[in-house]
């Protein structure tokens, strides 16, 4: 891993200082950290998108709002993001397992915890960016990265990876490579499958990604497609899960319909 980018959002300016204070004293030359008082900033950072943080601190308290809301944002488009809460009580112990912390810290947060809790931070951070799936193409074998896709198309047996500004051919069936990507990877369509960190959208007409690139979702693998998005993201009842079903089976006979 190189040079790592920590955000720190605290609405306690005091707090704020301290903790970054004694985190640099376990940081490397060349690593960056960011402080926001208002999450809204550290959301608006994020949101950028041009160098996405290592690690993320939050406190469990942020004004009006809380960090479990916070961390919610923060996955709906950035899943692989590890993150610490600060708090000086640790609430809400029955959603903080939605949001998969790496660490907790009460304050007054000690050296010794918030170096346990960097190191669980860096740890699972590499674990996502070794990720990785090996391509064979014409005797070559190629190591990628599964966070650097963005989708994959098929076209009589030729695979294309699309990335940021790469891509990779490989000859093989969209069924194997669909066997080899992690759980994050969506087979919306017999030809397509895309990277749910990437999406932006989803609907029955297309998902659009991040970058703007229209997806087609095809009609034999919509319902189950939405729905492994959603669940990819949220947690519902089996109430609300059922009332968003008959909610989208209605749009879906209506644009049929219409």
């Amino acid at each position: 891993m190189g040079a790592r980018r920590v955000l720190v959002c605290d609405g306690n300016e005091k707090a704020l200082e301290e903790l970054t204070g004694m985190m640099e004293a376990y940081l490397s030359t060349g690593d960056e950290i960011m402080t926001f008082q208002e999450p809204e900033e550290m959301l608006m950072e994020i949101k950028k998108g041009e160098e996405l943080p290592t690690v993320i601190f939050l406190d469990m308290e942020l004004g009006k709002t809380s960090g479990l809301e916070v961390a919610g944002k923060i996955l709906e488009r950035h899943h692989e993001i590890p993150i610490i809460f600060t708090g000086n009580i640790l609430a809400d112990i029955s959603r903080i397992f939605a949001v998969n912390p790496v660490y907790f810290l009460k304050k007054p947060i000690c050296s010794e915890q918030l170096w346990e809790a960097l190191k669980k931070g860096w740890e699972r951070a590499q674990e996502l960016e070794n990720k990785s799936i090996v391509l064979a193409n014409r005797g070559i074998l190629y190591r990628v990265k599964c966070g650097s896709i963005h989708y994959a198309e098929s076209s009589k047996r030729v695979i294309t990876l699309m990335g940021d500004r790469e891509k990779w051919t490989v000859y093989m069936k969209m069924d194997e490579l669909e066997k080899l990507l992690p759980e994050n990877f969506l087979r919306c369509h017999k030809s397509y499958m895309v990277n749910m960190n990437q999406i932006a959208s989803f609907a029955a007409e297309g998902i659009i990604l991040e970058s703007g690139r229209k997806i087609p979702v095809s009609r034999a693998k919509y319902q189950e497609a939405r729905k492994r998005f959603w669940e990819y993201f949220n947690e519902l009842s089996p109430k609300e899960q059922r009332n968003e079903e008959e909610e989208e089976n209605t749009s879906e006979d209506n644009r049929i319909n219409g």
